[in-house]
């Protein structure tokens, strides 16, 4: 199995934040049908009594952040208003009801996106059947919701593939304001009669009714490109990195990202094409841009940097006015066949980055790992932010996805597997100018278990570093 594909054996599980707390979910219980959870942020503490304590939230104002207090023997705690507390006794509880996919077997939450204040989501289920009854096609749907501020509702019709075996949705990008959105079909045949698995990408706007495509499809450029593998589109919803992991325009399946521009007619490609390095790199596996989109950032998980392995890399690229050139030198892998580049986060304002590195073995075997890097425009160097964040335990694949937010303050990273159990798990961190700290508890899977091959979450803006609570 290609380690981009979307055939999934039972679960998928994703989590992003929002500035008023977390989203997670996971694909089945028990029959894939798939589920997203909402959550907001709620603090465990040692005191005399339970109580629960309510704090007006810093930029919503009208809305309610609870602090629960609880005893707990061996804990030390200051008081909140010196604003220090024990993050390892926070927690994260569900914010709304959960979101089921709609059949059996679809794959919802493959691929998820939210909107800069967390209230709009694309969801998408690439294994959905578009409404065909008994037949397998695997055509793909992506769902939108917004919050109502009691539960997330479906935002205007389902959005079905073109075509069976299409895979629609298995991957989603929403704008900031959450009224345009992309989603990728790798497996679509496109224009000509006899493509294979050429790839495609659809873009959709709101229309104040429902979502209506913007443009012509773009395809990719040959056969087995699985063009829409990965995508990622800017603040503004004008720009669209696209990632075709098995192009092979500089050696079989090397793979390349195209990125367009939105002139108000059609979308035109910005650029020429950006190739991987070598054949068998898979370069595309992963992308994303920044808010503006002047900066790319693209993982080539299966690149071998000096002959080692399947280390894995990443590229930044930045946009000269005419095309995207490289910045500073590849971010390499540490460890043969960790297939680092896996996944990436580039923050916001385009200075922050996140690698995941879900096979590295330094707390056992494919426990994973994530580091993230800084770019110091002084030296044009990217610099090590922090020590590495481990997975807890083998075969966590720690870093199958990890999300930045605007300024690279709040990461959150995802563990399909944690060794024995297979529920899943997202940890979120927060930077305290040293170190990435967890923020709270694990984030787990579904109760029922089961395998889990994929993570996928985003996250969205915290308004203000300066707020006790929130952080961008």
């Amino acid at each position: 199995m290609l380690p981009f594909s979307i055939t999934l054996s039972r679960f998928v599980f994703f989590a992003f934040l929002t500035s008023h707390g977390c989203v997670f979910g996971y694909d089945g219980v028990g029959d894939n049908h798939g589920v997203v959870h909402g959550s907001i942020r709620e603090t465990n503490a040692a005191t005399v009594k339970p109580m629960i304590t309510k704090l007006v939230h810093p930029v919503a104002g009208n809305e309610l952040v609870h602090i629960q207090r609880k005893i707990s023997s061996g804990e030390s705690y200051k008081d909140m208003k010196d604003g220090i507390h024990d993050r390892r006794l926070e927690v994260w509880t569900q914010r709304g009801f959960d979101i089921d996919g709609e059949a059996a077997a679809d794959g919802f939450g493959s691929s998820v996106s939210v909107s800069y204040d967390g209230r709009i989501i694309a969801i998408g289920a690439p294994l959905n059947d578009a409404g065909v009854v008994n037949v397998n096609n695997n055509r793909g749907h992506v769902r939108v919701y917004s919050w109502n501020n009691t539960n997330y509702v479906q935002r205007g019709a389902d959005i079905n593939g073109e075509a069976a075996n299409d895979r629609f949705g298995t991957s989603v990008s929403i704008s900031y304001d959450g009224n345009t959105f992309a989603a990728g079909a790798p497996r679509n045949n496109g224009i000509a009669i006899n493509n294979t698995n050429t790839g495609h990408v659809r873009v959709f706007t709101w229309n104040n009714s429902h979502y209506v495509q913007r443009g012509s499809d773009i395809d990719g450029e040959a056969d087995f490109d699985f063009s829409g593998t990965s995508l990622s589109i800017s603040g503004d919803g004008l720009l669209l990195a696209i990632g075709a992991p098995l192009n092979d325009g500089n050696g079989s399946n090397s793979g390349h990202v195209r990125v367009y521009i939105w002139n108000g007619t059609a979308h035109v490609q910005r650029g020429i094409d950006i190739d991987g390095e070598a054949a068998n790199d898979l370069f595309g596996t992963s992308v994303s841009l920044s808010y503006a989109g002047d900066v790319l950032a693209v993982g080539a998980p299966f690149n071998d940097p000096g002959g080692n392995n399947n280390r894995g890399h990443v590229r930044v690229f930045t946009w000269n006015n005419s095309h995207y050139v490289q910045r500073g030198s590849d971010i390499d892998g540490v460890a043969n066949t960790e297939r680092s580049g896996t996944s990436t986060s580039i923050s916001g304002d385009g200075l922050v980055l996140a690698i995941g590195a879900p096979f590295n073995d330094g707390n056992g075997t494919n426990s994973g790992h994530v580091r993230v890097y800084i770019w110091n425009s002084t030296t044009n160097t990217y610099v090590k932010r922090g020590n590495d964040l481990k997975g807890k335990a083998a075969f966590e694949e720690f870093g199958t996805s990890v999300s930045l937010s605007y300024r690279g303050y709040a990461l959150t990273v995802g563990a399909p597997i944690n060794g024995t159990d297979v529920k899943g798990r997202v940890r979120v961190y927060t930077w305290d100018g040293m170190q990435y700290i967890q923020k709270g508890r694990d984030i787990l899977g579904g109760a029922n278990g089961g395998l889990i091959w994929k993570v996928s979450f985003t996250i969205s803006h915290w308004p203000s570093r300066g707020n006790r609570g929130t952080c961008e």
